[in-house]
């Protein structure tokens, strides 16, 4: 993986995963399983327990039900870590939910494997010493054609208003017409102003907590107030509500570690759990603090509202992939927040 995009990621998933040294060195052959070879987490959760109570149950004195227990919160917390792991590498970069669009060509794949794209992404950044930010974004990118994101566009205008359909509709004609500065400050208004909606929709329903200052107009203390809320409860009751972002969304992170639910079936279900990681992943990078120091040697390596709601980025910073990755991120918000006005999460 390129220097640069090593410094962007920061982040090791399994240094902190309490007990994971010790059965990492009976099972290394299986880690890279988790990443290569698997449709689905649950899916990788279920194969990777089974092998590993088969390579660790012959090696302790204790009875099975102790082995299975001590075993099921061992590797729950390894589980996550690899899910969050996949989840905050491409969440860093603001890519959202790609493998709901992307498929891989069979010319990518070896005989017999499956693989997600957004795995496949991970393995090539890995793999390849010469990848920057920049070539990342084009790589992903040149996955979106034309038909498939007319198909996000029009799923995306299912879960918003009439007027914000409008409003997307106009973000998108500004986005064929490569008018893509244009495209990317109304897709950022319109997602701001889904979670400010949903605050408010809480509010008028009594599912809001007293202790928040009701009415916030600010895109991102809407959004995790929506999230303590509503999506807290799957969590183990975690949050991010804090007053230093960074401080509070790593801690999140960290402490959500062997309590994401893996249900097939169910509220919520394995792709709303990940949908509701993978965007507040995105979200967190995309409302970071960005100061102006130093401006203009020092814009953001990914799209920043900070920047691009206050003017500062210039008509040409904004790119074609900048605009994919907020309308993914609007489609994802939209999308979650449909589900709870219909009581499907």
């Amino acid at each position: 993986m390129s220097s640069d995009i090593k410094d962007e990621f920061n982040y090791d998933p399994f240094s902190r995963c309490p007990g994971i040294k010790r059965i990492v060195e009976l099972a290394s052959e299986m880690v890279e399983y988790i990443a290569t070879d698997t449709e689905s987490a649950f899916n990788s959760f279920k194969v990777m327990e089974k092998k590993l109570t088969e390579a660790i149950q012959p090696l302790y004195e204790f009875s099975l039900p102790a082995a299975k227990e001590n075993l099921g919160k061992i590797f729950k917390t390894f589980a996550d870590g690899a899910l969050l792991y996949r989840l905050q590498s491409l969440g860093i970069l603001e890519w959202c939910n790609i493998d709901a669009w992307i498929k891989m060509d069979s010319k990518d794949l070896k005989e017999g494997s499956v693989i997600p794209f957004s795995d496949w992404v991970l393995l090539r950044l890995e793999r390849e010493e010469s990848f920057t930010i920049d070539k990342v974004d084009k790589y992903i990118g040149s996955r979106f054609s034309k038909d498939i994101l007319k198909k996000i566009e029009e799923e995306t205008a299912l879960s918003l208003s009439e007027s914000d359909s409008l409003k997307l509709r106009k973000a998108m004609i500004d986005f064929r017409a490569r008018r893509y500065f244009e495209s990317a400050n109304m897709l950022a208004s319109l997602i701001d102003s889904q979670s400010i909606k949903q605050e408010l929709f809480d509010v008028q329903n009594g599912k809001y907590q007293d202790r928040f200052k009701k009415n916030i107009s600010q895109g991102w203390k809407s959004f995790y107030h929506v999230f303590a809320n509503n999506f807290a409860i799957h969590f183990g009751g975690e949050e991010f509500t804090g007053e230093v972002r960074e401080e509070t969304f790593e801690k999140f992170i960290e402490k959500i570690k062997g309590k994401i639910p893996y249900n097939e079936s169910g509220k919520p279900n394995i792709d709303d759990v990940v949908s509701i990681i993978a965007l507040s992943i995105c979200l967190f990078n995309f409302f970071s603090i960005s100061k102006w120091v130093d401006y203009p040697d020092n814009k953001p390596t990914v799209i920043n509202r900070h920047w691009l709601m206050h003017g500062m980025y210039d008509l040409e910073d904004i790119t074609r992939c900048d605009c994919i990755k907020l309308l993914l991120m609007l489609n994802q918000i939209s999308k979650l927040y449909a589900k709870l006005k219909n009581g499907e999460i």
